[in-house]
């Protein structure tokens, strides 16, 4: 004997402006029979898969959140959120972030020079390669693939400090400019007295030369101690007031400049500088998040995703920022509907596999029990054609697509037998079922025939 004879509700979905109707089953109470709400939930999905092209991401997860009944829609909405919410900030992660090249505000390539004095004008954008995988945020979201994204920063832009003038470079020890002062001091009286000691400290002098017995030279001798040791409470030892100076001039007075990250380094180049404003600030803002963060602030961290020259004269550059393009939104909203579609439907339907064998056993089954002869109240009525049809609808999304291999059934064969022997006997008079028999049973059995 059949199953009841299947009803159908009209429900409508997308906006006000595109929205249009579709037909699906009444989804049971919450404490409903199970078979009854698996198989009201897979139409449902069943629906939303044929028309998923006219809906966003947003209107299919409204659709969700309006007609299964459950009282969960908040606590997945707001689990959907968490989850996106680490997936984007994993893509401007530094462990996720490789830099892929420099460019000015005209779209061109641009190559950085490592010292912000040298650097060229208008180095207006930097350009990444993000990898993340969604997986790894939530169980949900195991099958998801990883995603790789392309974008673009806005660099900040200020004007390039002038090069150090060659007067500072460091010269040959034994000339006296080269003496250091910490005060700030070159007349001070001991001035000469330095400078002998270095003579006779350096490569070809005689340290025998210097006369320890000279107070002058005592004098030079303890500021040069007291500049040079790390020992604080020797402070006490030394005069106050007295002129610290160093030796030989400091090797690391040099350049402060940090070093490049490693995905940096390839853009380096010795360009010549200039007067315009550029990018000065540090490039090794890829080896530690804080730097990261403070070149390229959260609060205003905007990606481009393509640089596009237009002929317009005001108007060099036009930065695509559409939705369409947004290949992050795009990953967001996708893992957004899994996570919130994944909490109903455990609220809904628990943790029914529809990939089981014993699911796929319970379908089957029911196809095959399936007649012209349904139960309405009680009472069994013979139906007609079009309400058997009605019935494999609602039982096909019960089935896995993926794996139709395994299904045991021919569709085509077990509606033919399910309409009765009468009633097929009576088709198959009919001439325009002769004109077209052929074609329909060799369709049907087409895979047997090729094995």
């Amino acid at each position: 004997m059949s199953l009841s004879k299947p009803t159908f509700d009209s429900v409508r979905l997308g906006n006000d402006r595109n929205a249009f109707t579709v037909q699906l089953l009444p989804f049971p109470r919450s404490d409903g029979p199970l078979l009854e709400k698996v198989q009201a939930f897979a139409f449902f999905e069943e629906i939303l898969e044929q028309h998923r092209s006219q809906l966003s991401s947003a209107a299919v997860q409204q659709a969700y959140a309006t007609n299964i009944p459950v009282s969960s829609s908040a606590s997945a909405s707001e689990e959907a959120n968490r989850v996106c919410r680490e997936i984007s900030n994993a893509f401007f992660h530094i462990d996720n972030l490789t830099c892929l090249g420099f460019f000015k505000s005209d779209g061109t390539e641009a190559s950085v020079a490592f010292k912000p004095c040298d650097r060229a004008s208008d180095i207006s954008f930097i350009k990444f390669q993000a990898i993340v995988s969604p997986a790894t945020f939530s169980s949900t979201l195991v099958d998801t693939p990883q995603s790789t994204v392309q974008f673009f920063f806005k660099l900040p832009q200020s004007l390039p400090p002038a090069k150090p003038s060659s007067a500072t470079a460091p010269a040959d020890p034994n000339s006296s400019p080269t003496q250091e002062a910490t005060d700030g001091s070159l007349n001070t009286p001991d001035t000469v007295n330095v400078s002998a000691i270095r003579k006779a400290f350096a490569s070809g002098g005689d340290p025998s030369s210097v006369d320890l017995t000279d107070p002058s030279v005592l004098t030079a001798l303890t500021s040069i101690i007291k500049t040079s040791t790390a020992d604080n409470e020797l402070d006490t030892l030394f005069s106050p007031g007295s002129t610290k100076r160093q030796l030989f001039a400091s090797g690391s007075s040099g350049s402060t400049t940090a070093a490049a990250s490693p995905s940096i380094r390839r853009y380096l180049t010795t360009a010549a500088s200039s007067a315009q404003p550029t990018f000065c600030g540090p490039l090794d803002f890829l080896d530690s998040q804080c730097s990261f963060d403070s070149v390229f602030p959260p609060a205003s961290r905007t990606p481009i995703f393509s640089l596009l020259v237009t002929p317009h004269p005001s108007s060099l550059l036009s930065r695509s920022r559409e939705s369409s393009d947004n290949a992050i939104e795009l990953c967001l909203s996708a893992c957004r509907l899994l996570v919130f579609k994944a909490v109903l439907c455990i609220d809904y339907i628990g943790h029914h596999n529809l990939s089981s064998a014993d699911h796929l056993h319970m379908t089957v089954k029911r196809i095959r029990f399936s007649s012209l002869k349904f139960n309405v109240n009680g009472r069994v009525l013979d139906g007609n054609p079009d309400m058997l049809f009605d019935k494999y609808l609602a039982l096909i999304p019960l089935l896995p697509t993926t794996h139709v291999n395994i299904w045991g059934i021919n569709l085509f064969s077990q509606f033919w037998s399910a309409l009765g022997e009468d009633l097929t006997r009576r088709i198959s008079q009919l001439p325009r079922y002769v004109a077209i028999a052929p074609s329909l049973f060799d369709l049907a059995t087409m895979s047997t025939k090729a094995r």
